[in-house]
């Protein structure tokens, strides 16, 4: 993985001090960090493009980025899949300049769509499912082709990668029908990693993977995801993940964000990822756990050390 791969997503408007209930200020945690690319929805992406006035804050997102000279990734939810005229969307794509999309988001946790919900295997109880987000893909595919950008297939949700955990069959089915969609429309395909725990404070971690268990696992599943199509693996979503009776500090958890970095950076087994994003930069934690969300100033004095390579 390039350093320059490391993006941060923001999941709303970024905001001031002056604006946040906690006093937290995106821009300028932005600006501490010093990357080069940042995520931002396409939903609101397009209402900052063509409703400006009623959507400011979108919109002076969009100019920030811009201004600072960032590179964009914007992520289409299942929503924007759903009610976005195809047209639309590749007006929204050009004018906001994004470099890349990513198509759709975990549809094996998706009841409305696919008749899936968390806890299914991937499509025993509606065998129907990777048919349907197959073809879904390939629409989108071919609408959003011939723009000059990467597309980038949504990943699957994350399923537990640990020595505990129970039988999942049907993965491979719903490789079958996404990976011949995906090789011949798409650039890269989206993967989700979030797991207990990581040797923060490893100076090596990349030279330890016989060493310690949860860098073994991250590198089994890099091992294992690069396997499964013939595009790059753009990591759009990463952290830590405790469970709701363990709370984990925001420093600790992007330090561990960065570990993984790191190994993705300077391990071999890193070489296909192309783009690598914790979860998440601001929010207000309505669709995930509160606690993932990583404001604190800290967090981004140690993004900037691992994008100045120190």
């Amino acid at each position: 993985m390039n350093r320059d791969a490391f993006t941060l997503f923001f999941s709303r408007p970024l905001q001031r001090a002056s604006e946040t209930t906690d006093g937290h200020d995106d821009w300028a945690n932005l600006d501490r960090s010093k990357v080069k690319q940042v995520m931002f929805p396409f939903g609101m992406a397009a209402l900052g493009l063509s409703s400006p006035g009623d959507h400011r804050a979108e919109q002076e997102t969009l100019q920030g980025f811009a201004q600072r000279g960032l590179r964009l990734v914007l992520r289409m939810n299942p929503q924007d899949c759903e009610r976005t005229d195809p047209n639309t969307a590749r007006q929204v794509i050009q004018q906001s300049g994004a470099r890349a999309v990513i198509v759709h988001n975990e549809p094996d946790w998706d009841p409305v769509r696919f008749g899936m919900k968390w806890g299914d295997d991937w499509g025993n109880n509606n065998p129907n499912a990777a048919r349907a987000y197959a073809e879904m893909l390939r629409r989108w595919g071919q609408a959003l082709s011939n723009l000059g950008v990467q597309l980038v297939a949504g990943a699957l949700a994350m399923r537990e990668w640990s020595g505990n955990t129970p039988a999942l069959p049907g993965q491979i089915a719903w490789r079958e029908w996404l990976a011949p969609v995906i090789n011949d429309l798409y650039q890269g395909w989206g993967a989700h990693y979030y797991n207990y725990d990581w040797p923060v404070g490893n100076p090596t971690p990349w030279a330890s993977v016989e060493l310690d268990v949860n860098i073994g696992r991250f590198a089994s599943w890099l091992h294992w995801w690069s396997s499964l199509s013939h595009r790059p693996i753009w990591i759009d979503e990463c952290n830590l993940d405790r469970g709701p009776n363990t709370p984990i500090s925001q420093e600790f958890r992007m330090r561990a964000c960065l570990g993984k970095a790191a190994f993705c950076e300077r391990h071999e087994r890193g070489s296909r990822v192309a783009m690598f994003a914790p979860f998440v930069s601001n929010g207000f934690g309505n669709a995930y756990p509160p606690g993932m969300v990583m404001t604190d100033p800290v967090c981004y004095d140690w993004v900037r050390t691992f994008m100045e390579g120190r």
